[in-house]
């Protein structure tokens, strides 16, 4: 591109390469953002295991009304930057099925799903009477079953006769791979079953 008469701006080609700058290295900033950032997932994540998707013209029938989300936190630093946070976490989560955003030290309320960020936090999604909790288990059961057939049929194929002999490595690699991956869901999906039992007893 030709430089402008009189243009003296510096071309990008010869700047300085970037280097570390200590002033600016925060640790601690750099955990906290970590801590939000993963409360704002594993909240979405909840949100859409319920089927309760962002987008305000969805077609779930299943939603009754808005929905109201905690996030429980221990200790007072960790209380103090989620209230802090608390409209930005709210953006960043989607706020047009959410009635309510709040955090909380501890939650004794029934009817209330949970999910785990780490030890300090975990997300609430109050379901008891806001979602069809028959349906829903109904559907993760159906899932959850088709899921073990899958697992089923692959474990018996990795332990027939002349597998290891017959199969060439990248294959074996490849397996192994769709075997955790299979086995991380079912177990995930074993644990959701086992929280929707729950909450329609409540």
């Amino acid at each position: 591109m030709t430089v402008r008469p009189g243009d003296k701006t510096p071309s990008i080609m010869l700047a300085s390469y970037p280097v570390f700058e200590t002033e600016f290295d925060d640790p601690a900033a750099a955990a906290q953002y970590e801590q939000i950032i993963a409360a704002v997932k594993t909240s979405r994540s909840l949100l859409d295991a319920y089927g309760i998707k962002q987008d305000a013209k969805s077609t779930v029938v299943h939603i009754t009304r808005l929905m109201l989300v905690k996030i429980q936190v221990e200790g007072e630093g960790l209380t103090a930057l989620f209230k802090d946070q608390l409209q930005s976490i709210a953006q960043l989560i989607g706020t047009k099925k959410i009635e309510s955003l709040d955090v909380v030290n501890e939650n004794t309320e029934e009817g209330y799903a949970v999910s785990t960020v780490n030890s300090e936090v975990n997300v609430l999604l109050l379901v008891k009477g806001r979602v069809d909790l028959s349906s829903h288990l109904s559907k993760t059961e159906e899932k959850l079953s088709k899921l073990k057939e899958k697992l089923g049929r692959l474990q018996t194929q990795m332990n027939a006769d002349g597998y290891s002999a017959k199969v060439d490595s990248e294959v074996k690699e490849a397996d192994e791979e769709r075997l955790r991956n299979l086995t991380a869901e079912v177990e995930t999906l074993d644990a959701f079953v086992a929280s929707l039992q729950k909450l329609t007893l409540q």
